[in-house]
Protein backbone atom coordinates (compact mmCIF):
# COMPACT_ATOMS: atom_id res chain seq x y z
CA UNK A 1 0.00 0.00 0.00
CA UNK A 2 1.54 3.31 -1.06
CA UNK A 3 2.05 6.31 1.17
CA UNK A 4 -0.09 8.43 -1.14
CA UNK A 5 -3.07 6.20 -0.31
CA UNK A 6 -3.10 7.73 3.19
CA UNK A 7 -2.10 11.34 2.59
CA UNK A 8 -3.07 13.95 0.05
CA UNK A 9 -0.08 15.52 -1.63
CA UNK A 10 0.24 19.13 -2.72
CA UNK A 11 -2.26 21.96 -2.93
CA UNK A 12 -5.72 21.04 -4.11
CA UNK A 13 -8.46 23.05 -5.83
CA UNK A 14 -11.44 24.00 -3.65
CA UNK A 15 -13.79 21.04 -3.35
CA UNK A 16 -16.81 22.98 -4.60
CA UNK A 17 -14.95 23.95 -7.76
CA UNK A 18 -13.92 20.42 -8.69
CA UNK A 19 -16.01 18.37 -11.09
CA UNK A 20 -15.84 14.87 -9.65
CA UNK A 21 -17.67 13.42 -12.64
CA UNK A 22 -15.48 14.99 -15.29
CA UNK A 23 -14.23 11.54 -16.33
CA UNK A 24 -16.36 8.43 -16.60
CA UNK A 25 -15.48 5.42 -14.46
CA UNK A 26 -13.28 3.44 -14.98
CA UNK A 27 -11.37 5.91 -17.17
CA UNK A 28 -9.90 7.71 -14.19
CA UNK A 29 -6.30 8.85 -13.88
CA UNK A 30 -4.19 7.77 -10.90
CA UNK A 31 -4.36 11.37 -9.66
CA UNK A 32 -8.17 11.34 -9.75
CA UNK A 33 -8.27 8.03 -7.84
CA UNK A 34 -5.88 9.39 -5.21
CA UNK A 35 -7.89 12.55 -4.65
CA UNK A 36 -11.18 10.68 -4.39
CA UNK A 37 -9.58 8.58 -1.63
CA UNK A 38 -7.73 11.32 0.23
CA UNK A 39 -9.24 14.80 -0.32
CA UNK A 40 -12.70 14.94 -1.82
CA UNK A 41 -16.26 15.46 -0.59
CA UNK A 42 -16.13 11.85 0.68
CA UNK A 43 -12.61 11.83 2.16
CA UNK A 44 -10.73 14.39 4.21
CA UNK A 45 -7.15 14.54 5.53
CA UNK A 46 -7.01 15.41 9.23
CA UNK A 47 -4.18 16.34 11.60
CA UNK A 48 -5.03 14.92 15.02
CA UNK A 49 -3.13 16.36 18.03
CA UNK A 50 -3.23 14.48 21.33
CA UNK A 51 -1.15 13.59 24.38
CA UNK A 52 0.50 10.19 24.09
CA UNK A 53 1.54 8.22 27.16
CA UNK A 54 4.00 5.42 26.53
CA UNK A 55 2.92 2.18 28.22
CA UNK A 56 4.70 1.15 31.40
CA UNK A 57 7.71 -0.95 30.49
CA UNK A 58 9.49 -3.69 32.35
CA UNK A 59 12.85 -2.84 34.01
CA UNK A 60 15.80 -2.41 31.72
CA UNK A 61 17.04 -5.60 30.09
CA UNK A 62 20.28 -5.64 28.14
CA UNK A 63 19.70 -5.99 24.41
CA UNK A 64 21.18 -4.98 21.10
CA UNK A 65 20.15 -1.39 21.97
CA UNK A 66 22.36 -1.31 25.09
CA UNK A 67 25.31 0.08 23.18
CA UNK A 68 23.38 3.26 22.32
CA UNK A 69 22.02 3.61 25.84
CA UNK A 70 18.31 3.39 25.01
CA UNK A 71 16.08 1.00 26.99
CA UNK A 72 14.30 -1.32 24.58
CA UNK A 73 15.18 0.96 21.67
CA UNK A 74 13.15 4.03 22.69
CA UNK A 75 13.86 7.13 20.56
CA UNK A 76 15.70 10.00 22.24
CA UNK A 77 13.36 12.44 23.90
CA UNK A 78 10.61 9.90 24.57
CA UNK A 79 9.65 8.95 28.14
CA UNK A 80 12.26 6.55 29.45
CA UNK A 81 14.99 7.42 26.98
CA UNK A 82 18.42 8.70 28.04
CA UNK A 83 19.12 12.42 27.86
CA UNK A 84 20.39 13.39 24.37
CA UNK A 85 23.96 14.61 24.37
CA UNK A 86 24.73 13.29 27.84
CA UNK A 87 28.14 11.77 28.43
CA UNK A 88 26.60 9.15 30.69
CA UNK A 89 24.78 6.75 28.36
CA UNK A 90 23.25 4.65 31.15
CA UNK A 91 19.52 4.20 30.37
CA UNK A 92 16.80 5.12 32.83
CA UNK A 93 14.08 2.70 33.82
CA UNK A 94 10.58 3.67 32.69
CA UNK A 95 8.34 2.93 35.65
CA UNK A 96 5.18 4.03 33.83
CA UNK A 97 5.15 7.46 35.52
CA UNK A 98 6.76 9.45 32.71
CA UNK A 99 4.71 12.51 31.62
CA UNK A 100 2.68 12.24 28.39
CA UNK A 101 4.16 13.63 25.19
CA UNK A 102 2.23 16.09 23.01
CA UNK A 103 2.21 14.68 19.49
CA UNK A 104 0.07 14.48 16.36
CA UNK A 105 -0.80 11.99 13.67
CA UNK A 106 -2.09 12.40 10.13
CA UNK A 107 -5.27 10.53 9.26
CA UNK A 108 -7.62 10.22 6.32
CA UNK A 109 -11.33 9.88 7.08
CA UNK A 110 -13.56 8.62 4.28
CA UNK A 111 -16.94 7.15 3.46
CA UNK A 112 -15.91 3.75 2.16
CA UNK A 113 -19.54 2.92 1.36
CA UNK A 114 -19.94 5.88 -1.05
CA UNK A 115 -20.02 4.78 -4.69
CA UNK A 116 -17.16 7.02 -5.93
CA UNK A 117 -14.94 5.77 -3.10
CA UNK A 118 -15.80 2.14 -3.88
CA UNK A 119 -14.99 2.78 -7.53
CA UNK A 120 -11.67 4.42 -6.64
CA UNK A 121 -10.85 1.56 -4.26
CA UNK A 122 -11.61 -1.01 -6.97
CA UNK A 123 -9.22 0.72 -9.36
CA UNK A 124 -6.58 1.12 -6.62
CA UNK A 125 -6.74 -2.51 -5.53
CA UNK A 126 -7.45 -4.37 -8.77
CA UNK A 127 -6.80 -2.08 -11.72
CA UNK A 128 -9.00 -1.72 -14.79
CA UNK A 129 -8.13 -5.15 -16.18
CA UNK A 130 -9.48 -7.04 -13.14
CA UNK A 131 -12.69 -5.09 -12.42
CA UNK A 132 -14.69 -8.11 -13.55
CA UNK A 133 -13.28 -10.39 -10.83
CA UNK A 134 -15.60 -11.61 -8.08
CA UNK A 135 -13.91 -9.51 -5.38
CA UNK A 136 -13.94 -6.34 -7.47
CA UNK A 137 -17.61 -6.83 -8.38
CA UNK A 138 -18.48 -7.37 -4.71
CA UNK A 139 -16.66 -4.17 -3.75
CA UNK A 140 -18.41 -2.19 -6.48
CA UNK A 141 -21.82 -3.56 -5.52
CA UNK A 142 -21.42 -2.51 -1.87
CA UNK A 143 -23.98 -2.94 0.91
CA UNK A 144 -26.87 -0.49 0.69
CA UNK A 145 -28.01 -1.33 4.22
CA UNK A 146 -25.14 0.35 6.08
CA UNK A 147 -22.59 3.13 6.10
CA UNK A 148 -18.94 2.06 6.15
CA UNK A 149 -16.60 4.75 7.49
CA UNK A 150 -12.81 4.40 7.46
CA UNK A 151 -10.15 6.19 9.47
CA UNK A 152 -6.80 5.42 7.85
CA UNK A 153 -3.24 6.06 8.98
CA UNK A 154 -3.00 5.11 12.68
CA UNK A 155 0.68 4.38 13.45
CA UNK A 156 0.73 0.90 14.99
CA UNK A 157 2.90 2.15 17.86
CA UNK A 158 0.16 4.58 18.92
CA UNK A 159 -2.41 1.81 19.37
CA UNK A 160 -0.92 0.83 22.72
CA UNK A 161 -4.13 -0.74 24.05
CA UNK A 162 -4.08 -3.33 21.25
CA UNK A 163 -6.31 -3.51 18.21
CA UNK A 164 -9.11 -5.51 19.87
CA UNK A 165 -9.47 -2.95 22.66
CA UNK A 166 -9.20 -0.12 20.12
CA UNK A 167 -12.10 -1.66 18.16
CA UNK A 168 -14.22 -1.93 21.33
CA UNK A 169 -13.59 1.73 22.19
CA UNK A 170 -14.64 2.80 18.69
CA UNK A 171 -17.87 0.77 18.79
CA UNK A 172 -18.69 2.23 22.19
CA UNK A 173 -18.05 5.86 21.22
CA UNK A 174 -18.52 6.33 17.46
CA UNK A 175 -21.57 8.29 16.27
CA UNK A 176 -22.94 9.98 13.17
CA UNK A 177 -24.77 13.25 13.81
CA UNK A 178 -27.09 15.26 11.54
CA UNK A 179 -28.79 18.31 13.04
CA UNK A 180 -32.44 17.66 13.83
CA UNK A 181 -32.04 13.87 13.79
CA UNK A 182 -31.28 11.30 16.46
CA UNK A 183 -27.59 10.39 16.42
CA UNK A 184 -26.71 6.99 14.97
CA UNK A 185 -24.33 4.77 16.92
CA UNK A 186 -21.78 2.35 15.48
CA UNK A 187 -22.69 -1.33 15.21
CA UNK A 188 -19.21 -2.75 14.55
CA UNK A 189 -15.56 -1.80 14.12
CA UNK A 190 -12.53 -3.66 12.84
CA UNK A 191 -8.81 -3.03 12.55
CA UNK A 192 -6.02 -5.30 11.26
CA UNK A 193 -3.58 -6.51 13.89
CA UNK A 194 -0.46 -5.99 11.79
CA UNK A 195 1.06 -3.25 9.66
CA UNK A 196 2.89 0.04 10.18
CA UNK A 197 -0.19 2.16 9.53
CA UNK A 198 -3.60 0.76 10.40
CA UNK A 199 -7.11 1.41 9.10
CA UNK A 200 -10.12 1.40 11.41
CA UNK A 201 -13.37 0.44 9.66
CA UNK A 202 -16.57 1.46 11.48
CA UNK A 203 -20.08 0.41 10.44
CA UNK A 204 -23.36 2.25 11.06
CA UNK A 205 -27.01 1.76 10.10
CA UNK A 206 -28.20 4.33 7.56
CA UNK A 207 -30.32 7.41 8.14
CA UNK A 208 -33.71 7.18 6.47
CA UNK A 209 -34.38 9.58 3.60
CA UNK A 210 -31.29 11.70 4.24
CA UNK A 211 -31.18 14.79 2.05
CA UNK A 212 -28.30 17.02 0.95
CA UNK A 213 -30.38 20.00 2.15
CA UNK A 214 -29.82 18.88 5.76
CA UNK A 215 -26.43 20.57 5.89
CA UNK A 216 -23.66 18.65 7.62
CA UNK A 217 -23.06 15.10 8.75
CA UNK A 218 -20.48 14.68 11.52
CA UNK A 219 -18.45 11.63 12.50
CA UNK A 220 -17.13 11.53 16.06
CA UNK A 221 -15.35 8.85 18.09
CA UNK A 222 -12.87 8.40 20.93
CA UNK A 223 -10.20 5.74 21.40
CA UNK A 224 -7.66 6.00 24.19
CA UNK A 225 -6.42 9.63 24.27
CA UNK A 226 -7.57 10.28 20.69
CA UNK A 227 -10.74 12.30 20.06
CA UNK A 228 -11.50 11.79 16.38
CA UNK A 229 -14.01 13.84 14.43
CA UNK A 230 -14.80 15.34 11.04
CA UNK A 231 -17.73 17.15 9.40
CA UNK A 232 -18.80 16.63 5.79
CA UNK A 233 -21.06 18.82 3.64
CA UNK A 234 -23.97 16.76 2.35
CA UNK A 235 -24.57 19.11 -0.59
CA UNK A 236 -21.10 18.25 -1.96
CA UNK A 237 -21.63 14.48 -1.69
CA UNK A 238 -24.04 14.02 -4.60
CA UNK A 239 -22.73 11.75 -7.35
CA UNK A 240 -24.58 10.86 -10.54
CA UNK A 241 -27.68 12.58 -9.19
CA UNK A 242 -27.73 10.73 -5.87
CA UNK A 243 -26.49 11.49 -2.35
CA UNK A 244 -23.59 9.07 -1.77
CA UNK A 245 -22.37 8.12 1.69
Amino acid sequence: MTRRFFFAAGALAPLAARNWERASFPDWSDEHVDKILTDSPWARPVTLPFKFSAPARRPYVASEFAQIGEPLGLPKGWPGSSTPGSGNRTPRIDDGNAPPVQTEIYLTMRWASALPVRQAMALHQYGRSVLGSAKAVELLRGNQGEYVFEVAGFPAGMVVQGTRRFEAELVESATLVVKGRKAIRATAASMPEHGNHLIATIRFPRFENLSESEGLIEFAAKAGPMEIGQKFKLRDMSYKGRLEL
